[in-house]
């Protein structure tokens, strides 16, 4: 009847809370014989709204008929004739919930009038139209359903998905909204297995021990989220400075140690390729590379050649010039191929000298 927030008493191991309130029947069905329908403080309108039924006449045929098998004492009772409509709708439908009515323009009609094979909703909607038919106020519920025996002697009750229910209610003079639910004699599903009793007691309790939870209290401070994402943070900003500062520095070694040019200024372009996505692939030669990439950088062969035979110990190793003129025309080339935006992604990458090979 009621929903309302409350505090989390354990958040590490509920999400959310709530206080509720719930109306249980607390009168025997035979105390509200002879109870009037509906309420005299009514408006019209509120008679309107509970009483609208569909226009189909077979509501009113069926309800009819059924009314025709009461006894005389209950045949203007309105919870006797609730009643029997639930007797019937207890004894011939079919609980299933492998339903194929939804798509039917009325789906209760499609259950009551078809194969009277349905979950609780056909159910509901069923009854509540043949109560609405001759007259009666009545109105769908929904909400959980949950066996009281299901407590089995403890304080905890547990409340689960399957338990969703929908069912009829009448209302009576005196009384308000009567439950009248629904039992299907027969059904084609499986039965939901009990709630595990020792579950039901173990979340009874951690919800009892609240704040006082010395477990929670320890699991908390043990994981504590805020700062081990701020290390996280940290650490990857530091990952970042380390890629950015060896990036820099391979950029910046041949004017630092010209000596050291012909090797140095090979790897300053290699990583300039492959801040584009130019590498060289695993098995590939130097001079395989330096012919695949020709299309975007001619001059890289040149370089390529310069640099090998620096590494090789050629007797002609390139001079310093030679090989300054070929790492600005590689560059030069680099640029004028490939677009700027393409480029400036690339200098943002601080992980593109860990591709060269």
């Amino acid at each position: 009847a009621r929903l309302m927030p409350s505090s989390n008493p354990n958040p590490m191991r509920f999400r959310r809370t709530f206080q509720v309130r719930s109306h249980v029947p607390t009168e025997r069905y035979e105390q509200l014989l002879g109870r009037r329908p509906g309420d005299p403080s009514w408006s019209e309108a509120q008679w309107q709204h509970y009483t609208r039924a569909p226009q189909d006449p077979r509501y009113l045929e069926l309800a009819s008929e059924l009314m025709g098998y009461l006894a005389d004492d209950y045949r203007d009772d309105p919870l006797g004739q609730a009643l029997a409509i639930k007797t019937y709708l207890d004894q011939e439908g079919i609980y299933s919930r492998q339903s194929r009515h939804a798509d039917a323009g009325d789906p209760a009609a499609s259950f009551l009038f078809g194969d009277l094979t349905g979950y609780c909703v056909h159910f509901a909607h069923a009854a509540t139209y043949l109560l609405r038919s001759i007259g009666l106020p009545a109105r769908v519920a929904a909400g959980y359903a949950v066996s009281e025996s299901d407590r089995a002697g403890g304080s905890a009750l547990l409340i689960r998905g399957g338990n969703a229910h929908a069912w009829p209610e009448v209302y009576l003079e005196g009384a308000g909204w009567v439950v009248v639910d629904l039992t299907p004699a027969q059904s084609l599903d499986e039965p939901m297995a009990s709630a595990d009793r020792q579950l039901q007691q173990m979340l009874g309790e951690m919800m009892r021990q609240g704040d006082d939870d010395e477990f929670a209290n320890q699991l908390q401070h043990a994981f504590d989220w805020q700062t081990l994402l701020r290390r996280l943070g940290l650490l990857l900003a530091a990952l970042l400075a380390v890629g950015y500062a060896v990036k820099i520095y391979r950029r910046l070694a041949p004017m630092m140690w010209p000596g050291a040019l012909p090797r140095l200024g090979y790897r300053a372009t290699l990583d300039r390729l492959a801040e584009v996505g130019l590498l060289r692939r695993f098995g590939e030669s130097r001079e395989g590379f330096a012919r695949r990439a020709a299309a975007q950088v001619p001059s890289l062969g040149a370089l390529t050649e310069a640099h090998l035979r620096d590494a090789l110990g050629s007797k002609r190793p390139a001079g310093t010039s030679e090989i300054e003129r070929a790492v600005d025309r590689a560059h030069l080339e680099l640029r004028q191929a490939i677009p700027p935006w393409r480029r400036w992604l690339g200098i943002l990458d601080p992980t593109a000298w860990l591709r060269v090979r």
